[in-house]
């Protein structure tokens, strides 16, 4: 829990695990409430925790943080600084702030302690800073900025406005059964078909499902993150290197116009699989990728978050 997580940062380690054996000690087999652990871990530490233990256990919501104004800037003989601030929605939280350096000797720490909705924050060192990031380890219990969550199925197939892209004629002998397939998914609402190229404002506004050899291939194959490929008939994923002719590769990746917006390619080995790999599709919706062998699924995962609003690369 996070709770437990933060505790251990606000009182340090060895305050943490004494409070754990009191607790232990003191309520072994009754029922325990949020103030019976306050209790064990202001003895000891020795801190009034009420504060802390009301912010989280009866507060609704999170806090939602930003980086703003980070700059680089040359010190004194020779050094470097670095400055920003950090920000909250108001009503502020009270929050240890973890700040991250990283500069061309490694990476160093600082905290900063935030009670309103912003405070300044400065760094001054002997080595280059190359990057400042906020919070990089997920050490808080905050709202996460949507480039730090990894684009995964359940974004396409919960999207309120879909579009299906078709294979190009007479590109794949699973034409028909990736077109009985778009006929069943755009049964509902706001779901589309096509085999043409959307409209810019179209595309902008819609996730997208690409089954088979479509007009987006290009783009898609330029949007795969570093560990992912398509090369030499193969798709490469963090699971491993998988040859087309033998699997069937589903992959999500962020759409193009950002936001809560994704784009879905299907591209199967065969049409005989389509059915099968069209109902187990929504059962795998937290996965950014998956790869099929015939209908037996033989990977799984979800994409490493490469981006954040909470990391800053400095300028040279």
């Amino acid at each position: 829990m996070m709770v437990f997580h933060m505790l251990r940062s606000e009182i340090g380690e060895e305050a943490f695990r004494e409070g754990e054996r009191l607790l232990f000690r003191e309520r072994r087999f009754q029922p325990s409430t949020w103030d019976d652990l306050r209790s064990a871990f202001e003895e000891a530490s020795g801190e009034d925790l009420a504060p802390f233990f009301r912010q989280w256990t009866e507060r609704a919501g999170a806090p939602s943080l930003a980086l703003d104004g980070v700059r680089a800037k040359p010190g004194r003989g020779g050094r470097f600084e670095v400055e920003g601030t950090v920000r909250q929605e108001d009503p502020a939280y009270r929050l240890d702030v973890p700040i991250r350096i990283e500069t061309e000797a490694g990476a160093e720490s600082l905290v900063v302690y935030l009670t309103k909705e912003k405070k300044e924050f400065r760094w001054e060192g002997s080595a280059r800073p190359l990057a400042v990031s906020l919070d990089g380890a997920f050490d808080l219990f905050r709202r996460l900025h949507r480039e730090e969550i990894p684009p995964a199925l359940s974004q396409t197939l919960g999207a309120d406005s879909v579009w299906i892209v078709l294979p190009r004629p007479g590109a794949t002998d699973a034409d028909s059964a990736l077109a009985l397939l778009a006929r069943s998914w755009a049964s509902r609402p706001g779901v589309h078909t096509t085999r043409e190229r959307l409209p810019d404002e179209v595309f902008a506004r819609s996730s997208v499902w690409l089954l088979g050899p479509t007009v987006y291939d290009e783009e898609f194959a330029a949007a795969l993150p570093p560990e992912a490929a398509w090369k030499d008939g193969a798709w490469t994923t963090p699971s491993g290197v998988f040859p087309a002719d033998r699997h069937t590769a589903v992959l999500t990746l962020r759409h193009p116009s950002g936001g809560d917006l994704s784009w879905t390619l299907v591209r199967p080995e065969n049409a005989d699989v389509v059915p099968a790999i069209g109902r187990k599709i929504p059962h795998y919706g937290k996965y950014g990728y998956l790869v099929f062998e015939g209908e037996t699924n033989v990977a799984k995962g979800e994409w490493t978050a490469t981006e954040s609003p909470l990391r800053v690369k400095l300028s040279p």
